[in-house]
């Protein structure tokens, strides 16, 4: 007679890590090794790379040394001590704090981005903006030496241009040709991915279960255990496609839509549900049971067939 035993938590969750293990390993390999470097020819990531590293450079805030690009302050951590370009004296001093005032694109490109004063609006204007007082701190304050002071407010000026080196950094990554450029580097690298989680997926999740009888994966193989339809019969090869396009969609590409949310639903109904069946068993009809310890038939056919021939012998 029929007789079915569902997966333990502990073999399902080892076959589960065991199938994870080789699932991970092949999306390192096809992501890295395949199709970033595919996906990077073709968007020709070096020229995106100049582009941006271009840009860095004419904004004053990079530098190249040793044919690397490096931010000012790695160079010099402690800028605020150092004569600044004028640009960046510009930037830092004037532009971030005073955008209000109605400075012009001309303005910026003149006096942050240095380029020529083709239309002689501030040939006669100072490149640097007179001096202004930054911060204001209690000078007679008993009990508290120069030195201290100098310190405190030399303190107080490097912390001034460290967070607005930061701001000025990402004021800089929203400029047209570095946004443009990042955009087309994202977008190609979330192709790539799509393109590796779809190969490391199928191999394993797919081509070995309809391979192997009863939607065996390597971990169901190590673990003894097997995918029959929820009513308890063997899952029909074809119908694997149907559920790793389950498996697919809804906790691959869901999880990664949804953040992971997906993946916490299907972990939890695996965990703490009465069959263990995951989130692509119930839309698949399918269910893991333990091989060893169940009794099943190809279909209710056979089963039938089977009930027949021992009753048979029964009344012989």
């Amino acid at each position: 007679m029929k007789h079915i035993q569902i997966a333990s938590l502990k073999k399902r969750l080892l076959s589960s890590l065991i199938d994870l293990t080789l699932v991970v390993g092949l999306f390192c390999l096809f992501y890295f090794c395949v199709f970033t470097k595919a996906v990077s020819s073709v968007q020709n990531y070096d020229h995106l790379n100049e582009v941006i590293n271009e840009e860095k450079i004419d904004s004053n805030l990079f530098i190249s040394k040793d044919n690397k690009i490096i931010s000012l302050f790695d160079d010099n951590p402690k800028a605020g001590e150092a004569e600044l370009e004028p640009p960046i004296h510009n930037f830092y001093i004037d532009y971030l704090h005073n955008k209000d005032q109605n400075y012009t694109e001309y303005w910026y490109d003149v006096h942050i981005l240095y380029l020529d004063d083709v239309k002689e609006t501030y040939k006669d204007e100072k490149i640097v903006k007179p001096e202004i007082t930054l911060f204001d701190w209690d000078i007679d304050k008993k009990g508290e030496s120069y030195h201290k002071k100098s310190d405190r407010s030399q303190d107080e000026f490097n912390e001034f241009y460290r967070l607005n080196y930061s701001t000025a950094l990402r004021t800089l990554e929203f400029t047209d040709p570095i946004k443009s450029a990042l955009i087309t580097m994202s977008w190609g690298n979330i192709r790539a991915a799509l393109y590796a989680s779809l190969v490391a997926t199928i191999i394993p999740c797919f081509i070995i279960p309809i391979s192997l009888r009863n939607g065996k994966t390597i971990g169901k193989l190590l673990t003894k255990l097997v995918v029959l339809t929820d009513e308890g019969y063997e899952y029909k090869r074809y119908k694997h496609i149907f559920r790793y396009l389950a498996f697919y969609l809804f906790e691959v590409f869901g999880g990664v839509v949804t953040i992971g949310l997906t993946l916490i639903l299907t972990t939890s109904l695996t965990l703490f549900t009465k069959k263990r069946r995951a989130l692509h068993d119930y839309i698949a009809f399918s269910v893991v049971v333990d091989e060893v310890n169940s009794v099943f038939y190809k279909d209710e056919v056979e089963e039938l067939e089977y009930q027949k021939k021992s009753l048979e012998k029964l009344s012989a």
